[in-house]
C-alpha cells in the first residue's frame, strides 16, 4: 500500500459504483442464466479489486462498495417484522421517468413482533 499523508482528511462514504461484471451477472441472476453461487463470485471479484483500488489512494479503511446490496435501506429495512418487499412502485413514478427504474415497493404486511 502507498503511503499518502495530505494536508486534508478523505472519507468515502456510501456505495461504489458498481462496475459492468456486477450489472451483469445481477441481470444474468434474475433472468435464471446463472447460479447464486456464479453471482457471489463476479461480486468477490468485483469487491477484491474495489478493496485494492482504495488501499492504492492510501485510505486507512476500505469499503466492499457495498456491491451485494441491490438497494441502500432494504437489506435493514426487509429484515423488520411486518415489513415486506411487495413489488415496484407504479411505473408512473418520477423514477421510471428520470432514470428509468422504478424502485421496490415496501408494505406493511402485519404488526412487529412485540418487545419484551
Amino acid at each position: 500500500m502507498s503511503t499518502v499523508n495530505p494536508p486534508f482528511r478523505a472519507d468515502h462514504v456510501g456505495s461504489l459504483l458498481r462496475p459492468a461484471a456486477v450489472h451483469d451477472a445481477r441481470a444474468r441472476r434474475a433472468a435464471g442464466e446463472i447460479a447464486a453461487e456464479e453471482l457471489r463470485e463476479v461480486e468477490d471479484a468485483a469487491i477484491a479489486d474495489a478493496v485494492r483500488r482504495v488501499e492504492g489512494l492510501g485510505m486507512r479503511s476500505v469499503t466492499d462498495g457495498e456491491f451485494r446490496r441491490a438497494w441502500f435501506h432494504l437489506d435493514f429495512l426487509q429484515q423488520l417484522g411486518g415489513v415486506a418487499v411487495t413489488g415496484n412502485i407504479a411505473a408512473s413514478s418520477d423514477s421510471a421517468s428520470t432514470v428509468h427504474m422504478t424502485p421496490p415497493k415496501l408494505s406493511v404486511v402485519g404488526a412487529p413482533p412485540s418487545c419484551p
